[in-house]
Protein backbone atom coordinates (compact mmCIF):
# COMPACT_ATOMS: atom_id res chain seq x y z
CA UNK A 1 0.00 0.00 0.00
CA UNK A 2 1.32 3.04 -1.21
CA UNK A 3 1.53 5.79 2.14
CA UNK A 4 0.25 8.98 2.01
CA UNK A 5 1.40 12.01 4.79
CA UNK A 6 -0.85 14.63 5.73
CA UNK A 7 1.50 18.00 7.57
CA UNK A 8 0.47 21.54 8.07
CA UNK A 9 -2.50 20.76 5.45
CA UNK A 10 -0.72 19.84 2.57
CA UNK A 11 -0.72 16.12 1.54
CA UNK A 12 1.74 14.41 -0.20
CA UNK A 13 1.30 10.87 -1.45
CA UNK A 14 3.79 8.71 -2.47
CA UNK A 15 2.28 7.78 -5.83
CA UNK A 16 2.94 11.71 -6.45
CA UNK A 17 7.01 11.54 -5.89
CA UNK A 18 8.19 12.72 -9.10
CA UNK A 19 12.09 11.37 -10.30
CA UNK A 20 13.55 14.35 -8.92
CA UNK A 21 12.31 13.94 -5.53
CA UNK A 22 12.89 10.18 -5.61
CA UNK A 23 16.06 10.60 -6.27
CA UNK A 24 16.40 13.46 -3.91
CA UNK A 25 15.23 10.92 -0.79
CA UNK A 26 17.95 7.92 -2.23
CA UNK A 27 20.53 10.44 -1.83
CA UNK A 28 20.06 11.09 1.82
CA UNK A 29 18.69 7.97 2.56
CA UNK A 30 20.78 5.98 0.88
CA UNK A 31 18.54 3.09 -0.41
CA UNK A 32 16.76 2.74 -3.60
CA UNK A 33 13.46 4.31 -4.94
CA UNK A 34 11.48 1.16 -4.55
CA UNK A 35 12.90 0.66 -0.50
CA UNK A 36 10.98 4.81 0.34
CA UNK A 37 8.95 4.03 3.10
CA UNK A 38 8.41 6.68 5.97
CA UNK A 39 7.91 3.90 8.75
CA UNK A 40 11.08 1.87 7.37
CA UNK A 41 13.40 4.39 9.55
CA UNK A 42 13.78 7.80 11.36
CA UNK A 43 16.19 8.94 8.20
CA UNK A 44 13.64 8.01 5.64
CA UNK A 45 10.71 10.02 7.56
CA UNK A 46 13.16 13.31 7.12
CA UNK A 47 13.95 12.72 4.04
CA UNK A 48 10.83 12.19 2.67
CA UNK A 49 9.42 15.18 4.63
CA UNK A 50 12.29 17.59 4.06
CA UNK A 51 12.45 16.53 0.50
CA UNK A 52 8.57 17.69 0.18
CA UNK A 53 8.43 20.44 2.13
CA UNK A 54 11.60 22.14 -0.22
CA UNK A 55 10.42 20.92 -3.64
CA UNK A 56 6.48 22.04 -2.57
CA UNK A 57 6.35 24.05 0.03
CA UNK A 58 9.15 26.58 -0.81
CA UNK A 59 10.79 26.02 2.47
CA UNK A 60 14.74 26.63 2.34
CA UNK A 61 16.88 22.96 2.86
CA UNK A 62 18.02 23.92 6.51
CA UNK A 63 14.59 25.12 7.37
CA UNK A 64 12.76 22.12 6.25
CA UNK A 65 15.54 20.12 8.17
CA UNK A 66 14.82 22.01 11.47
CA UNK A 67 11.34 21.75 11.29
CA UNK A 68 11.11 18.10 10.34
CA UNK A 69 13.96 17.54 12.65
CA UNK A 70 11.70 18.89 15.67
CA UNK A 71 8.73 16.69 14.77
CA UNK A 72 7.92 14.23 17.67
CA UNK A 73 8.01 10.60 16.53
CA UNK A 74 3.99 9.98 17.53
CA UNK A 75 3.10 13.19 15.74
CA UNK A 76 5.07 11.84 12.33
CA UNK A 77 2.87 8.54 12.93
CA UNK A 78 -0.61 10.42 13.21
CA UNK A 79 0.17 12.02 9.85
CA UNK A 80 0.53 8.90 8.07
CA UNK A 81 -2.05 6.62 6.47
CA UNK A 82 -2.33 4.34 3.50
CA UNK A 83 -4.07 4.79 -0.02
CA UNK A 84 -5.31 1.35 -0.95
CA UNK A 85 -4.04 0.63 -4.18
CA UNK A 86 -6.76 -2.01 -4.66
CA UNK A 87 -9.98 -0.06 -4.31
CA UNK A 88 -11.70 -1.32 -6.96
CA UNK A 89 -11.14 -4.96 -5.57
CA UNK A 90 -14.25 -7.36 -4.10
CA UNK A 91 -13.92 -7.45 -0.15
CA UNK A 92 -15.92 -9.88 0.72
CA UNK A 93 -15.26 -13.59 -0.24
CA UNK A 94 -16.76 -16.92 -0.02
CA UNK A 95 -15.06 -20.17 -0.33
CA UNK A 96 -12.48 -17.94 -2.38
CA UNK A 97 -14.64 -16.23 -4.52
CA UNK A 98 -15.88 -12.80 -5.24
CA UNK A 99 -19.61 -12.21 -4.55
CA UNK A 100 -21.47 -11.34 -6.62
CA UNK A 101 -22.10 -7.46 -7.63
CA UNK A 102 -25.25 -5.99 -5.79
CA UNK A 103 -26.46 -5.17 -9.52
CA UNK A 104 -26.08 -5.73 -13.21
CA UNK A 105 -23.06 -3.71 -14.95
CA UNK A 106 -25.01 -3.65 -18.29
CA UNK A 107 -28.45 -3.82 -19.25
CA UNK A 108 -29.75 -7.36 -19.78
Amino acid sequence: MAWVLTFDGQVYREADLTIGEAEDIEDITSSTWRAINPIRSAKHARAILQTLLVTRGSMSPSDAQAKVRALKVNDFVDMLSNEEDDADLPTQFDDGFPQPAAGTSTPG
